[in-house]
């Protein structure tokens, strides 16, 4: 069991339940360990969803940055309407980018307690 392990499955489920929908219990079972054990790797479910966050919000940047590469060749106009299209691609077929999508137009609310 890794922060990484953990991490990939609270990907899953915070991109398909929310913040407030996903349980740690859950993303423990899924990993196979105890929701007590998660804590040695993060210190409440707010900094487990903040690392997950950065994590998604840099694969996105990464996938968004590849395909701009990719299609360097083509006309401003056609990359950009060819853009839309490969998004909700990337919205299917990787949580990273339904995370990042869901929570620009539904933020959570975090208590980050210092």
């Amino acid at each position: 069991m890794t922060a990484q392990s953990i991490r990939d499955a609270a990907l899953f489920h915070f991109a398909r339940d929310g913040y407030e929908g996903a349980s740690l219990r859950a993303i423990a079972d899924e990993v196979g360990i105890k929701k007590p054990s998660i804590y040695a790797h993060f210190s409440c479910k707010d900094d487990l969803f903040l690392h997950t966050l950065a994590f998604a919000f840099h694969e996105v940047k990464r996938h968004t940055l590849e395909y701009f590469r990719d299609h360097a060749d083509l006309p401003l106009e056609q990359r950009l309407k060819g853009l839309l299209i490969w998004f909700e691609q990337e919205y299917n077929a990787h949580a990273s980018a339904r995370l990042m999508l869901r929570n620009c137009f539904y933020p959570p609310f975090l208590c980050m307690a210092k």
